[in-house]
């Protein structure tokens, strides 16, 4: 979900001062905020295939839940396999 908004306020959809509340409050909730807590930092390339080869991803592209704001999700297909792993080796 920390990465859904820092994507979303990359791509402008969002304030940044949502990505920090949202990310406070999973990180105080003991919840994982960033890919290293999983293991998973510095494999955007691989993570981004994983997606694009998803069921959900299909024809249309990438199919990612993006935010405008807390309380405000919204489907996406306008985001690139390639956008979409630049972002996640830069996300850690």
């Amino acid at each position: 979900m920390t990465l859904a908004f820092r994507m979303s306020a990359e791509l402008e959809f969002c304030r940044t001062a949502d990505v920090d509340r949202t990310g406070n409050c999973l990180g105080a909730a003991g919840l994982p905020t960033t890919l290293s807590d999983v293991g998973l930092a510095g494999r955007g390339a691989e993570l981004a295939a994983l997606m694009a080869s998803d069921k959900k991803a299909g024809a249309g592209g990438l199919a990612l839940i993006l935010t405008r704001g807390i309380g405000r999700a919204f489907l996406s297909r306008d985001v690139s396999a390639a956008q979409l792993a630049d972002f996640l080796d830069r996300a850690d």
